[in-house]
């Protein structure tokens, strides 16, 4: 409880600084928190990949994984062989590396066990709300502690700056890790 209220206070006074309205935070039980934002922005795949040491909402489409140890290893096409990470791009089309923001899923997460592309195939080229720490990953900005998700069925049109209301976040012990 202690942690999700320092989360709550630094959400907070960063949505404050930036002209947003604050998040609420529902504890529904104790594995889930479901928050509901009123009025957030994202950012782009292109965005976030200019920005480091930020916490930022990225909407981006499922484009495939690395499955090596530099983004030059990005596969785009199925099958994909790599539980530990994603890439995301701003277009389905997307296949140049220099343009995917890596996520990492951490092991023995419910975020890997919910997004990789090994386990679920059928997220391919779905769109998604990742929000997390930008932070150096594969040499680039990329996200390594994912805070919170949602997978979209459908696409968020272009002038369209807000996003769902209600998201899953990660678990306690994914949120530490």
């Amino acid at each position: 409880m202690r942690y999700i209220l320092q989360i709550l206070v630094i959400f907070t006074t960063i949505n404050f600084l930036y002209g947003c309205q604050p998040q609420n935070f529902n504890v529904e039980d104790e594995n889930e928190i479901i928050i509901q934002h009123t009025d957030s922005s994202f950012v782009t795949v292109a965005e976030a990949l200019q920005l480091r040491d930020t916490i930022v909402t990225v909407k981006g489409y499922i484009a495939g994984c690395i499955e090596g140890n530099s983004i030059s290893k990005a596969n785009f096409n199925p099958p994909f062989n790599k539980e530990s990470n994603l890439i995301i791009t701003d277009t389905k089309e997307e296949t140049t590396p220099e343009n995917c923001l890596p996520i990492q899923l951490t092991a023995n997460s419910a975020n890997r066990k919910a997004l990789n592309l090994v386990s679920h195939p059928e997220n391919y080229h779905k769109m998604i709300l990742l929000r997390g720490k930008l932070e150096k990953y594969f040499s680039r900005s990329g996200i390594k502690k994912i805070t919170a998700y949602r997978l979209l069925e459908g696409d968020i049109p272009n002038g369209q700056e807000r996003y769902p209301d209600v998201w899953v976040a990660a678990e306690e012990s994914d949120r530490n890790k």
